[in-house]
């Protein structure tokens, strides 16, 4: 029973993971690129507020990635998944964790330490792979395209 509920929220957590994480770096390259970038901002007053809401949203939506990516280990833990997706899953929590660390020392250092920066962003690629591959090998065979059978020609 507990099977047949767990299974499809693995589903929606794992695309909800996937969309969220990719609006959020979206976010955070606009605020690195627009905003903290050196020189600092040369636009409007409202480009600026905008900017700061933006980071708001981005530190919202890393928090809530963060506890999405902890719902997901739990629910592939509490079902029967085949070992590659549990493997995945928590190699997932794993980057959420370093993207989240990489954030933290990148605005504790008054946003200065771009090695911060590059761990955070490198992080997140590493979050958008996994659980995309993790999407893959959820299906029930997953079939690679070289292994089709072939028609005869």
């Amino acid at each position: 029973m507990l099977n047949k509920i767990v299974r499809p929220g693995l589903w929606v957590l794992t695309i909800l993971a996937v969309l969220l994480s990719a609006v959020q770096a979206l976010s955070g390259h606009w605020i690195v690129f627009f905003f903290l970038w050196p020189g600092g901002p040369s636009f409007g007053g409202s480009f600026v507020r905008a900017m700061l809401d933006l980071g708001a949203y981005h530190r919202a939506a890393g928090f809530a990635v963060g506890g999405i990516a902890v719902l997901i280990l739990a629910c592939v833990f509490l079902s029967r998944w085949n070992g590659y997706v549990r493997v995945l899953a928590v190699v997932g929590l794993a980057l959420v964790g370093l993207c989240a660390e990489g954030g933290y020392r990148y605005y504790t250092s008054g946003y200065q330490d771009r090695w911060a920066l590059g761990q955070m962003a490198d992080a997140f690629v590493g979050v958008l792979g996994v659980y995309l591959i993790q999407l893959f090998f959820m299906n029930r065979t997953p079939r690679f395209p070289w292994r089709k059978a072939k028609n005869g020609n």
